[in-house]
């Protein structure tokens, strides 16, 4: 929860990865909201977060530097999520999967 002056406001990140591609769709999506509103969003296809609200792109200098940023945690989780499905894959098949 983030909290300035009196009021408070609450970010969460929902991030979703698909164990198979599909065709058209996106392996990894994660969106994040403030108070409920998407603001910004990733996926696998355009490889970088992205605004959703226009107050996002407020000071050229900062946004720039928060978006390199937040590319590069959302590379990271997308990256994370691809090696977690191997090892996930490799414990099935170890352990009675098919």
């Amino acid at each position: 929860m983030l909290k300035r002056g009196s009021s408070s406001h609450t970010l969460y990140y929902f991030r979703t990865y698909l164990s198979e591609a599909v065709a058209g769709v996106p392996q990894y999506v994660e969106v994040g909201y403030l108070d409920g509103q998407p603001i910004e969003r990733y996926d696998s296809v355009a490889g970088k977060m992205q605004p959703l609200v226009p107050w996002m792109n407020h000071s050229v200098a900062v946004v720039e530097k928060y978006w390199d940023f937040q590319t590069t945690l959302a590379n990271l989780n997308d990256e994370g999520f691809r090696h977690f499905l191997v090892i996930l894959e490799r414990y099935y098949s170890s352990y009675g999967g098919e």
